[in-house]
Parts: structure tokens; sequence; C-alpha cells
């Protein structure tokens, strides 16, 4: 989608037949840390079928190889357990620095050093 400045970018979330079910972006981008701050919203009758999880994927490849960006925050409501989580088991770190929220920070390096230990898809081997 068109994002209206260079400090934001936003996506569609489609199931495999094009409907929306959802929204991505990064928004409050800065030039100087290159550091933006983290969107993701699933229609509440379509989470939990993995959507969240592929568009995280998706934004933060997109984010830190093309955009280049170095630090993706999330300031989570504290009240959200499970959004922290979530974004605890895709790699992000509590970053202390906020009290008024769970901040979690994701780096450049780490987002790569974790992507780089995933292993790739499964072999199958024919007798």
């Amino acid at each position: 989608m068109d994002p209206g400045s260079p400090h934001d970018r936003y996506f569609l979330i489609c199931d495999r037949q094009g409907a929306p079910v959802g929204e991505a972006s990064f928004h409050r981008y800065h030039p100087a840390s290159r550091t933006a701050e983290l969107n993701i919203k699933i229609e509440a009758r379509q989470r939990r079928r993995g959507y969240g999880r592929e568009a995280l994927h998706l934004l933060l490849d997109y984010f830190f190889s093309d955009f280049g960006g170095e630090v993706m925050l999330d300031p989570v409501r504290l009240e959200n357990r499970s959004g922290q989580r979530a974004l605890r088991s895709a790699g992000f770190e509590h970053d202390g620095s906020r009290t008024d929220v769970c901040l979690l920070r994701m780096t450049r390096e780490r987002y790569q050093k974790r992507k780089s230990l995933k292993p790739g898809p499964a072999t199958v081997r024919r007798p």
C-alpha cells in the first residue's frame, strides 16, 4: 500500500484466496538510528492460523534486508501477555528502557543469526 511517508510502510495480509485478514506495518522510522516500530493486526476470527507469524517474518525480512533498518521495536501493552509471548518466541528481547509498556526489540544482527540457525525443509529420501 502507498505508505504516504518515507518513514512508514503498510502491507495487507491476505489469505490464500486473496481476501484481506489483517495488516502489517512499521512506522516512525528514524533515519539516524534506523529504528522503527512494528504493528501487526489480524482480524479476530482469523487469528491462530499462522498469518501473524508469516507476516512478521516477511515484514522483518523486508525491513532488515531491502529497507535497510537496524532495529525493530514493538511497545506492547503490559496486559497483552499473548502478544509479548508471540514476539519473544520470534526472538524479540525485552528492552527495559520503558515501564509504561513492554518494549520488545529485534536487531538486524539477531534476526539474521536466528534466520541462519533455522533448519531448511526436510529432505525425503526414497529407498
